[in-house]
């Protein structure tokens, strides 16, 4: 008689932005047969960065990469590596840079760990706070950029409204925006992936 399939599982992430006061963080539900490569699409849509750098995950001594082309990078490679391959638990956590000019580093935290099917839809439950600005600096950029934008008194005020083209709410987080790009997103690559 063979041996049932091990169920995968589902995760329940707490994904938040290291160094910066108020906390920048969102809370996704992902399925265990995402790569990383597509669990970094999510933390692009759920965080709101506009996938325009290289990343890296990290577990540990371990790094999981993809080169700029999207070619493999190694045996380490996130279009490869399956989140249920890295052994996550209840409180298991990875690291996530991206963008390794102003190096925005994450810290995952695995909540919960369920088995809720293989096919689930990522979904975003929750966030507070507005992603930084691409390219403005990190943590320490992007701290001075809200303060002058928001002290008409501050030097730099001007040059940052006019860098920044628009208002900008560091407190901002539209959850059903994310769940509707994340939706799109992974249900026409589902249906990609479905065709023969």
């Amino acid at each position: 008689m063979p041996l049932a399939a091990k169920p995968i599982p589902t995760y329940q992430l707490r994904i938040h932005l290291r160094d910066l006061t108020p906390d920048i963080w969102r809370r996704a539900r992902v399925p265990g047969s995402m790569t990383l490569d597509e669990l970094h699409l999510v933390i692009q849509v759920a965080m709101g960065w506009e996938n325009a750098h290289l990343y890296a995950f990290r577990k540990g001594t371990e790094s999981y990469e993809t080169n700029w082309e999207g070619q493999p990078s190694g045996p380490l490679d996130c279009r490869r590596l399956r989140l249920a391959d890295l052994g996550l638990k209840v409180r298991s956590k990875l690291e996530y840079e991206y963008d390794f000019g102003d190096s925005w580093m994450h810290v995952i935290k695995v909540e919960k760990v369920e088995a809720l099917g293989p096919s689930l839809l990522p979904v975003c439950l929750a966030g507070e706070n507005a992603c930084p600005l691409e390219d403005c600096g990190g943590s320490d950029g992007y701290c001075e950029l809200v303060i002058a934008l928001h002290d008409p008194g501050h030097p730099d005020h001007e040059h940052y409204k006019e860098w920044v083209d628009e208002p900008f709410d560091p407190f901002a987080f539209d959850l059903e925006e994310v769940n509707r790009t994340l939706t799109a997103m992974f249900t026409s690559k589902k249906s990609r992936k479905s065709k023969p």
